[in-house]
């Protein structure tokens, strides 16, 4: 078999994992996007590569270039403002690491592109339970909540003469 089809195989393989784990958590993005992301990543990164053997002026930089672009407005596309809170954060931070998995795998970087896949899945899942665990005890960050007025938390300036106010 050519070196492309099983880079275009491990694109389909790692892309299917983390898509099984979106999957199976219900998110949004699931096995279909974050598979699609990471092959058709792969497949771009091969095509640039094929492009710099048939002609030296085409640089496959500004391939994974288009594509970092691309996968960052799906990725907007996924996160949305609810009521008080922010969601869709992690779907399109999961987009963008399954685009950098399948980019990896497209160029041949094998153990890349598997690690990349295994710290992402422990991101995923040791993380969300690590969190869900914190808010269970009350743990919070230090900001002002979604909820709060913007600048909430921070001290208003001093205002009036002498404190460089205009009034």
């Amino acid at each position: 078999m050519d070196q492309w089809l099983y880079r275009l195989l491990l694109s389909l393989v790692l892309g299917s994992v983390i898509g099984f784990e979106r999957f199976f958590v219900r998110k949004p993005a699931g096995l279909r996007t974050i598979t699609l992301v990471c092959v058709g990543s792969a497949a771009m990164m091969l095509l640039g590569e094929r492009m710099h053997e048939q002609s030296a002026i085409v640089d496959p930089s500004r391939i994974a270039q288009g594509v970092i672009t691309g996968i960052g407005f799906l990725g907007a596309g996924t996160i949305l403002h609810r009521r008080n809170d922010v969601v869709g954060l992690t779907t399109a931070a999961t987009i963008w690491m399954a685009s950098a998995v399948g980019m990896a795998a497209g160029v041949g970087e094998m153990g890349l592109a598997v690690a990349g896949t295994a710290v992402g899945l422990v991101v995923l899942q040791v993380y969300g339970r690590l969190e869900a665990w914190m808010r269970r005890r009350g743990v919070r960050s230090r900001g002002p909540r979604a909820d709060e007025e913007p600048g909430a938390a921070l001290p208003r300036p001093p205002r009036g003469p002498g404190h460089g106010g205009m009034g």
